[in-house]
């Protein structure tokens, strides 16, 4: 057996489902890419279903041992714990009974593309040094219904929900790319990165038992943070080179994400226990690395954030555009191909049809822009539309980031020093934004003070 397909489910039957069905129309291309090779039984990937809602929802446990059978026959199998293991649980329990060399853990609450899984397996056989192999996840087309099917279209509608994670200089980890077009070119590279999402995820058997498989203390999030973080620093003391996980694009999984009920409930417990394992202490900065390599920056904007960029000159030529008196229309367009220029996502909110279409594409240009730009933009049509509750809302996040001016001063000191000991390449950046200190307190803090009556 060669692979072996590891889905944790709680509820959910309908989603779950149709993820099987979308597994089951993909075997016949593992079959043909290995099968010649390695014969029918070892082609075919085993499915196991661990069920951890059997106590909760015993008949849908029936249904879905039925559909398992009728999709898989003896290659799929399902389990039903005692009690609720969570996802680190399930996928633990899945990996000691699978039978593949390789392992891949799979949400319920994905459609894997045809032929998705071949190319994570290639990789992994092809390179030992690597550790881990992830698909090109997608925000499936906005609007679909929920008995949506997989759609070779989706690759050119939907959106980036994961590449790769890195890591940003506070240590924060981002998704890379997140809610870029789905066709763009930065889709188009394979690349190398020591965080993936365990969303769908192809590693050795081996390899994660030996690991430790995951901590069973998370409770639905940052288990593969910590398993990643683990990986590394275990190859890092035995002084090996760093092995690292591979972003293999000719896979593709579209991923309905955060549908799992109380999927963020748990999100600080499972930071405090993140920082417990200290798993930062064997993990650099990177995500500047991965956009220069893309031909973007990474600056720290006047608001002490650090913001994603197009180059100066790129900038500059885009805005130019806008001179030119362009629609709507055409800077939509110029945006698919360039994300990130934010005074053309500004310019779509300020020239809107009408308050609601601006406030959606305001809420929008927060994926892109880590500024109180889009926040303002917000505050205001919030007031106009009567949305008390997003004005307030809107309103606390910009007085956060409105900082005294002493403790401004100690961040960017403190900023300062971490920079040069993390990542010196960036360590100009926080004199950068001090010598801008005069304009930028005339011109964007004192308005926004003057806006929300402080």
């Amino acid at each position: 057996m060669l692979a072996s397909i590891i889905i944790p489910v709680y509820g959910q039957t309908d989603m779950t489902l149709r993820c099987l069905e979308a597994l089951a129309a993909s075997r016949e291309s593992s079959s043909l890419l290995h099968g010649a090779s390695r014969g029918e039984n070892q082609a075919v990937p085993e499915v196991l279903l661990i069920n951890n809602g059997a106590q909760d929802f015993p008949a849908e446990g029936k249904r879905l041992a039925r559909h398992l059978a009728e999709y898989f026959g003896s290659a799929g199998r399902m389990f039903s714990p005692p009690r609720n293991l969570n996802f680190a649980g399930a996928c633990n329990l899945g990996a000691r009974e699978a039978q593949g060399r390789y392992i891949c853990f799979l949400n319920n609450d994905t459609l894997p593309a045809p032929s998705w899984l071949p190319p994570l397996l290639n990789a992994l056989e092809q390179d030992d040094s690597l550790l881990m192999a992830s698909p090109l996840l997608l925000y499936p087309p906005r609007g679909l219904p929920d008995d949506a099917r997989v759609s070779p279209q989706w690759r050119r509608d939907g959106e980036i929900q994961h590449i790769g994670v890195t890591l940003r200089p506070d240590m924060r980890v981002r998704h890379l790319y997140e809610y870029w077009p789905a066709d763009h070119p930065v889709t188009r590279r394979a690349r190398r990165f020591d965080i993936v999402t365990a969303a769908s995820l192809v590693m050795r058997r081996a390899d994660f038992l030996e690991a430790g498989a995951f901590d069973e203390e998370f409770r639905n999030g940052f288990e593969d943070v910590e398993l990643c973080s683990r990986l590394v620093r275990r190859t890092l003391e035995r002084g090996k080179e760093r092995r690292r996980a591979a972003f293999v694009p000719e896979s593709v999984v579209w991923h309905f994400c955060g549908s799992t009920p109380g999927r963020k409930t748990h999100e600080e417990h499972n930071r405090h226990i993140l920082a417990a394992r200290k798993a930062s202490s064997c993990m650099v900065p990177d995500e500047h690395l991965h956009l220069l390599e893309d031909g973007y920056e990474l600056r720290l904007t006047p608001w002490l954030t650090w913001q994603p960029a197009l180059s100066l000159r790129q900038e500059a030529l885009l805005d130019r555009e806008l001179k030119k008196q362009p629609s709507p229309a055409e800077v939509a367009a110029l945006l698919r191909e360039y994300p990130l220029w934010l005074k053309g996502r500004l310019w779509l909110v300020s020239h809107a049809e009408n308050p609601r279409l601006a406030l959606e594409l305001a809420m929008r240009a927060l994926h892109f822009d880590t500024s109180p730009a889009p926040l303002e933009h917000i505050f205001r049509l919030a007031g106009e539309l009567g949305l008390a509750e997003l004005r307030r809302s809107a309103a606390d996040s910009l007085r956060a980031a409105l900082l005294p001016p002493r403790e401004r001063n100690e961040r960017l000191l403190r900023l300062r020093a971490e920079l040069r000991g993390r990542c010196p390449e960036l360590a100009d950046q926080p004199d950068i934004v001090r010598a801008d200190e005069a304009r930028f307190l005339a011109r964007e803090e004192a308005p926004l003070r003057a806006l929300l009556g402080e």
